[in-house]
């Protein structure tokens, strides 16, 4: 065991060398994610509303949402129970509201999977006009130990949405 500890500190030397903790993946990379145009005809005859305030309105056609959410979901049996209650509470209903299915803490990391797909529309209070685009730009700080992971989404070259989805 003795003989084995040399050799073990200098692995432990070397992997803490060999992380850059001043390594940070390039940032402000706009990456243009085209939306959904308009919110007529009978792509938007059944709606779920993913985020509203005074200055947004963020919806999104129910087909396009519940096949968006495929990949959000880890747990396969999680995602079918979800759909499921979508699905039916879309044929008595025109408007879902997405906090209805999902709990506040992951609202808005959901708003953000269909974001970043452009899957949506983006009505714009302020300018009275939806948004054609948006930019995502995503970032990571890695460290010798620890680092995170996210995505920043920008309307109208103003952050909108932050969201660290992890640490590395």
């Amino acid at each position: 065991m003795k003989a084995n500890l040399p050799l073990l500190l200098l692995f432990c030397l070397a992997l803490l060398t060999a992380c850059n903790k001043d390594e940070v993946a390039p940032e402000n990379i706009c990456e243009t994610v085209t939306l959904i145009a308009n919110d007529t005809g009978l792509r938007f005859d059944k709606t779920i509303v993913l985020y509203e305030d005074s200055a947004y309105l963020i919806k999104a056609p129910i087909n396009l949402f519940v096949s968006d959410l495929y990949g959000y979901f880890v747990d396969y049996g999680d995602y079918l129970s979800t759909v499921g209650q979508i699905v039916n509470a879309a044929e008595a209903q025109d408007t879902l509201y997405v906090e209805n299915y999902f709990p506040t803490e992951q609202k808005m990391s959901v708003v953000a999977h269909v974001l970043e797909r452009g899957d949506c529309y983006v009505y714009s209070k302020r300018r009275q006009s939806a948004l054609k685009e948006l930019c995502l730009t995503r970032f990571s700080c890695a460290a010798p130990v620890a680092g995170v992971l996210g995505r920043e989404f920008y309307f109208d070259e103003k952050l909108f949405l932050k969201i660290v989805d992890g640490n590395c």
